[in-house]
């Protein structure tokens, strides 16, 4: 997982940098890929404290529905291939998925069971009352 949100982090920032070639320059969306990827590498920190994460968690939420309202504002505007030319809405919508891992993290982190079952199990863990 760790893995997974350090591809994510490096993409948002690879996101946010090619942005700042469209002539428009949309400042607040390159500042919310930075944000989100700030998110993302936060999680590759060893001992985020739970009020931490919970903070963090709600950071997460609130820029992943950022990105999803980013792009279903502009949803109805686009083409038949808007996948190709609109980088934008592209961006949003690869951003506001990208978010479920790291939101999904951070809700880890917020359980001490799940902690302490992935330092045992590695990539995975569940609590111990869930495994069939």
């Amino acid at each position: 997982m760790k893995c997974l949100n350090g591809a994510i982090g490096g993409g948002l920032v690879l996101l946010a940098l090619l942005h700042l070639g469209v002539p428009a320059r949309p400042y607040m969306l390159i500042g919310m890929y930075c944000c989100g990827a700030a998110l993302a590498l936060i999680t590759l920190v060893p001992g985020v404290g739970q009020w931490s994460a919970r903070i963090l968690a709600v950071c997460a939420t609130a820029c992943m529905l950022f990105f999803f309202a980013g792009f279903f504002h502009m949803a109805p505007r686009l083409g038949e291939e808007w996948y190709a030319v609109h980088l934008s809405a592209l961006g949003q919508l690869i951003a506001a998925f990208a978010m479920l891992p790291v939101l999904s993290e951070y809700s880890c982190l917020m359980k001490a069971d799940c902690v302490e079952a992935r330092k045992a199990r590695g990539f995975f863990s569940v609590p111990e009352r869930l495994r069939f």
